[in-house]
């Protein structure tokens, strides 16, 4: 008996040891959580803060695995532990959208591109591990909608991430990041929160019309704008979200309306939003919003090859030239050669290669122009063009040795950036050496821009030899009559008539040599229609 007592007293004895020791040890690691907060909170010393949420978990994770009770504080250093090692692995969550919505994703095919993603690296080691710790968190406490919006932007930011690697694991993470944040939203903080209806919106965004998501995205807009009726950035995208949903126009209209009384004529996508509101409200602007058009497609310059030809099947470069080598092969150029030659709206230089190695005689000055600049740095590694210009279209015309000044002056990573046009600054009225005449002046995809062409032509005739070649394509109009002989689609884009294009070629001194209609690429799953022209100054 008195070694049974001895011996229960010894385990009492290690048993309150153990106790004791575990205390101070949990003890410890609850003030390297408040520490790790408390500089979390601040924004100071973020290493420190995540290197003390690290020490608390390691001790969390040498407890029993079956143990019945939870700490008190283990949600929080989950969901606070998590979310920090997502935003450092994975940055903030303006990974993609922090200029998204440039146009509804039904106005053009370059929206559907990936909705402004580019393509992304595969997720940086650690990336699950810190979303399991939002996921442990949820489960901890789920009443918590902190928690679950803080689990949605784990989700959403991964799924960015895996976009290009899988279309199909894109869009069950991204629904899984949707799940997140309606939970956020439906418990009680979380409907009025921002964040929780932020993340929706975004998530939303990927989903397109899939399942009603973009009727959906539309109630969560209407809720945001409510809880921010100044914000321009929400009325814009209400705006373009309405108009691509169809039958809602006029609401469209208004929350356009309202994003201009916010933000101005010279705020945030000002001038998309008058581009969209002149086709909402029927009008026939002479043109795009030159800025509208240099947005778009600077953001869209990263992927635009290889969406544009491998998914859109993209062919009015390949059908251009076939076009320009059976009117070369015809005769009548100004010489053996093409001494100058312009690519209007060059883009990333998918025509320029082809009029240097396909035309079937050689060129020997090729410059491009176009508003983005982005786009045509994308060229350079192709090295055919002698100059890259970024300006208006009209600005490309103007004397060989200004041209090679202003390239001197204003070249910016291999881009000559010239200051905006005002409209008159095209330079002088008429080339005043022989080698300031342009042999041919091609624009592939690049009229759909542009409503009114009488500018084009007159500047294009007067600046090119006689026999020159000005080939280019047009969208078709769908309308058997246009009052102006173009029109503004809903894509945002114009469409012209033959009978427009005929016009001004007699008018201007061109002889229409050929003519053809053909799929120029797809949209949303249907054929784009246009038509090819090949003109010959007289």
């Amino acid at each position: 008996p008195a070694f049974k007592h001895s011996t229960i007293a010894v385990i009492r004895i290690c048993q309150t040891d153990i106790y004791l020791a575990m205390e101070a040890k949990m003890a410890a690691a609850e003030a390297s959580f408040l520490r790790g907060r408390q500089l979390h909170q601040t924004g100071h010393c973020l290493e420190e803060a995540e290197a003390a949420y690290a020490s608390a978990h390691q001790t969390l994770r040498s407890l029993p695995a079956d143990r019945n009770s939870t700490i008190p504080w283990e949600a929080d250093l989950l969901h606070l532990f998590g979310a920090m090692r997502i935003q450092r692995l994975l940055g903030k969550l303006q990974c993609e959208d922090e200029d998204d919505d440039c146009l509804p994703s039904n106005a053009d095919s370059e929206r559907s591109a990936g909705t402004g993603a580019i393509a992304k690296p595969s997720l940086p080691d650690g990336a699950d591990a810190a979303l399991q710790l939002s996921e442990r968190a949820a489960l901890l406490r789920p009443d918590d909608w902190r928690i679950w919006n803080s689990l949605g932007v784990g989700r959403y930011k991964i799924a960015c991430r895996v976009r290009h690697a899988s279309e199909k694991e894109h869009c069950l993470k991204v629904f899984a990041a949707l799940q997140a944040f309606r939970r956020a939203s439906e418990i009680p903080g979380g409907t009025d929160g921002w964040g929780p209806l932020d993340g929706m919106q975004r998530a939303l965004r990927h989903l397109g019309k899939a399942d009603g998501a973009l009727k959906e995205r539309v109630d969560v807009l209407k809720k945001m704008g409510t809880l921010r009726p100044e914000d321009g950035k929400l009325f814009y995208r209400l705006g373009t979200c309405l108009q691509e949903l169809g039958g809602r126009n006029d609401e469209a209209v208004k929350a356009l309306e309202h994003h201009l009384e916010i933000v101005g004529n010279c705020g945030w996508k000002s001038a998309h939003t008058q581009h969209w509101l002149a086709m909402l409200k029927g009008q026939t602007p002479k043109t795009a919003p030159a800025e509208y058009v240099a947005s778009l497609f600077d953001f869209y310059a990263e992927k635009f090859e290889d969406h544009l030809v491998k998914s859109l099947q993209y062919c009015t470069p390949g059908a251009l030239l076939e076009d320009l080598c059976t009117v070369v092969a015809m005769g009548h150029m100004p010489a053996n050669t093409v001494r100058r030659a312009a690519d209007l709206g060059a883009g990333t230089g998918l025509l320029g290669p082809l009029l240097c190695e396909k035309l079937g005689m050689p060129v020997q000055r090729l410059e491009g122009v176009d508003l983005s600049a982005e786009m045509l740095r994308r060229a350079v590694p192709k090295a055919c063009y002698d100059l890259l210009l970024a300006a208006d279209l009209l600005q490309v015309f103007r004397p060989v040795e200004v041209a090679r000044s202003a390239a001197a002056q204003f070249t910016i990573r291999e881009v000559c950036i010239l200051p905006p046009s005002d409209g008159t600054n095209h330079g002088p009225e008429a080339p005043t050496e022989e080698e300031d005449f342009f042999d041919l002046v091609a624009a592939a995809d690049v009229f759909v821009y542009i409503g009114d062409l009488s500018e084009v032509f007159e500047e294009t005739r007067r600046w090119m030899a006689a026999g020159g070649i000005f080939g280019f394509s047009v969208e078709s109009a769908k309308e058997a009559v246009c009052p102006n002989g173009y029109t503004l689609c809903d894509t945002g884009r114009f469409a012209h008539r033959p009978e427009y294009i005929e016009s001004l070629a007699a008018q201007h001194g061109f002889h229409v040599e050929r003519a053809r209609d053909l799929v120029l690429r797809q949209n949303a799953g249907q054929p784009v229609h246009g038509r090819l022209f090949v003109l010959r100054a007289f």
